[in-house]
């Protein structure tokens, strides 16, 4: 499948909504990672004020291909690791506003991906949000660590990042995940619509945006490369592909 494929764009007037369509959970590996990229470098080069990204089926992203990331270990880390903060970075710095229509479960690296971007809605139901890096075995990209401080709160930070727990509906929305909860019917229209509201600003919501993402973006100027040289060799060493694994197995168990 072309990386066209990973992600369909479709125009919905002067917003164009990104849907991720690779496998049954949207599992983020080096390929969705790249097309996610080069979707949102395309758009850029449109006139469209905003970007909706949603996934398709029952999850937005259940996160890391864990799979993969156990069966091709080390050589695929190397490359994967980087393709994934990049992307990461990417959506959280892109100039116009990011709708994240959330249809089902958001998690580890799709959780991160919900958070870089400007505004959540989440559909009402069962799915579950969270980043769980730490009960994975996985060290935080920068940039996603970053977008998570961005909306969580402050009080539920050490909470959230710790314990590593996924959350759903309006503890979702109490620990800043979502923005708002809305019927599934309604979804994509209603970002949509916001990706609207919020692109029709044009340069002042970029103005804005900058200012406010001015220290994460200083920060990981600083130290994001040193962060995720560090956490690349954690997470290609041997025993993270193994506690990877064990968590997989008991998470298939259940």
């Amino acid at each position: 499948m072309s990386q066209t494929e990973l992600v369909q764009r479709e125009p919905h007037g002067k917003v164009v909504v990104l849907r991720m369509k690779h496998g049954k959970v949207n599992a983020l590996d080096l390929e969705l990672c790249e097309a996610i990229k080069r979707a949102l470098e395309d758009v850029r080069q449109t006139d469209a004020i905003g970007v909706v990204l949603t996934g398709d089926g029952v999850a937005f992203s259940a996160g890391v291909d864990m799979k993969r990331f156990v069966t091709a270990g080390a050589p695929y880390i190397e490359r994967f690791h980087p393709a994934l903060c990049s992307m990461l970075e990417k959506v959280f710095l892109f100039p116009r506003p990011v709708v994240a229509a959330v249809n089902g479960h958001a998690v580890a690296g799709g959780g991160l991906l919900a958070c870089a971007a400007d505004f959540r809605l989440l559909a009402a139901g069962p799915a579950k949000m969270g980043a769980p890096e730490m009960r994975v075995g996985l060290a935080f990209p920068a940039v996603g660590l970053e977008a998570v401080r961005m909306v969580v709160p402050t009080t539920l930070l050490r909470e959230f990042l710790f314990h590593g727990r996924t959350y759903q509906g309006d503890d979702a929305v109490r620990y800043g995940l979502a923005d708002q909860i809305v019927p599934a019917e309604e979804l994509l229209e209603l970002a949509i619509d916001e990706a609207e509201r919020l692109g029709a600003h044009g340069d002042v919501f970029q103005a804005t945006k900058d200012q406010l993402r001015a220290r994460a973006k200083q920060f990981l100027a600083a130290h994001g490369q040193r962060i995720d040289h560090h956490g690349l060799e954690l997470w290609r060493k041997p025993s993270t592909i193994e506690t990877v694994r064990r968590f997989m197995d008991a998470t298939l168990k259940r």
